[in-house]
């Protein structure tokens, strides 16, 4: 069986435990997961981490100047300090991550390529990792104008759907009105409420199909892997983690992350017992089998999902 616990305390003689665990058939697998660093968005809300803001009205928020200077500290404390119990020397330590992966959102992006250079390490976009939209500034620009903005991640970008984000389901297959501002000033409409804005249940759904994502054979090569996320998402990943049910609303284990703030969570997988997939699909905590997917708007009728 997969077991997952969370890294809370400073591992003594890691090393030596990780080379330990390979021999009696268990594989160390570690995934960071970090908040971005401060946003336009946390400066209008007074950091006010849930809920909608109606000052705020700008799509995709950038990083503020102290934001930048955040992620940039970022990159220097992997780069030279232990972090969780993993001192820079450990392979498991996220400076020496196999993988970063962002969501597509821009303040994911530049704290990640702030702080892990993309010209040093493989980059992966993910819309699963993105923050749950409660406002303007959850929901992105297009996929030009982010590659636009970004270059030198087109390779990893340009896989994304045209549309990859929670949209009100009035709206979800409509080929007709199909642009973010559009979301945006629905979103305004409806007052920040739902359907327009995003549910935790919707955040759950594709936070869990994001670790089926991960937990899939194509990626099952990464021991060490760097996310780069958002504080409602991050708390649900957490959630997950933890394997705390859906229906305890305000866990006590559980807090929002601050940020460019670091969580490190141990996977122990038991290469000697059931496939992943299929501890995965009978565990009751994990299961993802209701995640509808993201729907890419085709010609008619008809949609795409954009699954694994």
């Amino acid at each position: 069986r997969l077991k997952i616990f969370l890294c809370c305390c400073i591992l003594l003689d890691s090393v030596s435990l990780s080379l330990a665990n390979m021999m009696n058939g268990i594989r160390n697998r570690v995934i960071h997961l970090v908040r971005h660093a401060e946003s336009e968005f946390n400066v209008l809300a007074n950091h006010q981490i849930e809920g909608f803001v109606p000052i705020v009205t700008k799509l995709d928020a950038n990083l503020t100047p102290k934001g930048f200077q955040q992620a940039q500290r970022l990159g220097e404390k992997i780069s030279n300090e232990t972090v969780n119990g993993y001192p820079i020397n450990h392979p498991l330590a996220p400076i020496n991550a196999q993988c970063v992966i962002t969501s597509p959102l821009s303040r994911a992006i530049l704290t990640a390529t702030h702080s892990l250079p993309f010209e040093r390490y493989q980059y992966i976009v993910r819309p699963e990792v993105s923050e749950q939209i409660e406002n303007t500034t959850d929901i992105p620009v297009t996929k030009n104008e982010l590659i636009d903005r970004f270059p030198d991640l087109q390779n990893e970008i340009s896989p994304l759907p045209e549309c990859w984000w929670y949209r009100h389901p009035n709206y979800r297959n409509n080929t007709d009105i199909f642009t973010p501002q559009h979301d945006a000033d629905l979103l305004h409409s409806h007052g920040g409420e739902e359907p327009a804005a995003e549910s935790k249940e919707s955040v759950r759904r594709r936070v869990k199909w994001f670790f089926k994502w991960l937990f899939a054979e194509k990626q099952r090569k990464y021991s060490n892997i760097v996310v780069y996320s958002h504080s409602c998402t991050m708390y649900e990943m957490e959630r997950f983690l933890r394997a705390i049910p859906d229906d305890i609303q305000h866990p006590e284990e559980l807090t929002m992350p601050q940020n460019t703030e670091i969580r490190s969570f141990e996977l122990m997988e038991n290469i000697m017992a059931l496939p992943v997939t299929q501890y995965l699909e009978e565990d009751g905590h994990h299961l993802w089998s209701n995640f509808d997917g993201y729907y890419v708007p085709q010609n008619g009728n008809t949609a795409q999902h954009y699954c694994l």
